[in-house]
C-alpha cells in the first residue's frame, strides 16, 4: 500500500467521526481488538447488540479502506465467526494518526517494512487485556461505577531504584481507577491464562510487595492499588486465590483473584 502523506493524514483526521476516532484510540492503546469487542465498547451508542455489530462492521471497513486499520488473517472463532471475529490493529498510517511514539518500547508497535502476525500466545494475552478493559467499560454503563482513568502498557508500568542502584520495573498489564459515590478504587490487573506455575505466580506477586516497600506509589499517588489477577476459569481462580492468600511472604489484602465472569461484581464492591 502507498504510504499516506502527512497532509493526507491531516485531511483524514478532520473527517473522522467520534466513533471512528474512538476505535483508533482503543486500538492505539490495546494494539488488538476484535470486532465484537469494538462493538461492545460502543454499545451505548446503539439500540441493540446486533445493531452495534452491524455499525461496527461498517466503521471498521471504512477505516480499513482509508488504510488506517487492518485485520489479521486469523479470526476468533474461525471462519464461522464471520466479520465479528476479525482481529483489528492499526496500520503504520493509523499509528501515525493516533500519535503513537515510534520509539515506543513495545516492538509490535514499531512500523516495520515487513509485517508479521503476532504469535498466538502473545495475541491471546493481548486480547485478554482488551477484554478486561471492555468488561470494566460495560460495568460502568450498567452500574453506578465510573471509569476515572485507564493506563495501558507501558504507561501503567512503574519504576523504582533498588538498594543496589539498579532501576527495577513493575509491569502490570493494565491500570484502572474506578469511582463509586465518594470513593475511588485503584486496580493493577494481571492477566493469567493458566500457564504459570505457583512458584512463578508467587514470584510475580512479590514484585508488587517489593515496589510497595519502596513507597514510590504511595508518595506520588497517595495510594497503593489492589492487584487483581484475572483468569478465565473458576478452577484456576481458586488456585490463584489460594496462592495469593496463603503465602506467608504476601501481605493480606494486596492481591485478589477473579474470573472474567466474576469481575463486574468484584469491582462494584467497596474495597477495604
Amino acid at each position: 500500500m502507498t504510504r499516506i502523506s502527512k497532509n493526507q493524514l491531516l485531511t483524514i483526521a478532520k473527517q473522522l467521526s467520534d466513533t471512528q476516532a474512538s476505535i483508533l484510540g482503543l486500538l492505539g492503546s490495546h494494539r488488538f481488538a476484535t470486532t465484537d469487542q469494538l462493538a461492545r465498547y460502543h454499545q451505548p451508542l446503539y439500540k441493540s447488540k446486533n445493531s452495534a455489530i452491524r455499525q461496527t462492521n461498517r466503521t471498521t471497513k471504512h477505516l480499513a479502506n482509508l488504510g488506517l486499520i487492518r485485520h489479521l488473517n486469523r479470526r476468533i472463532g474461525g471462519s464461522r465467526s464471520g466479520s465479528s471475529g476479525y482481529i483489528w490493529h492499526l496500520t503504520e498510517a493509523g499509528q501515525r494518526l493516533a500519535g503513537i511514539d515510534p520509539k515506543d518500547p513495545l516492538p509490535h508497535l514499531r512500523p516495520t517494512n515487513r509485517w508479521r502476525e503476532p504469535s498466538l500466545t502473545f495475541l491471546t494475552h493481548t486480547l485478554a487485556v482488551t477484554e478486561v478493559r471492555i468488561i470494566f467499560e460495560e460495568t460502568s454503563h450498567n452500574q453506578p461505577l465510573k471509569i476515572v482513568s485507564v493506563e495501558t502498557e507501558p504507561a501503567c508500568w512503574r519504576q523504582h531504584i533498588s538498594d543496589y542502584g539498579q532501576t527495577e520495573t513493575l509491569k502490570p498489564d493494565i491500570a484502572i481507577i474506578t469511582k463509586q459515590a465518594n470513593y475511588e478504587d485503584h486496580w493493577w490487573c494481571e492477566i493469567d491464562l493458566g500457564s504459570e506455575n505457583p512458584a512463578r505466580i508467587t514470584q510475580k506477586a512479590l514484585t508488587y510487595l517489593n515496589h510497595y516497600n519502596y513507597g514510590i506509589e504511595q508518595q506520588t499517588r497517595g495510594i497503593f492499588p489492589k492487584v487483581l489477577w484475572i483468569t478465565p476459569t473458576k478452577t484456576r481462580c481458586n488456585q490463584l486465590q489460594k496462592i495469593l492468600t496463603t503465602s506467608p511472604k504476601l501481605p493480606a489484602g494486596m492481591h485478589t483473584a477473579s474470573t472474567l465472569e466474576q469481575l463486574p461484581n468484584l469491582i462494584c464492591q467497596k474495597q477495604s
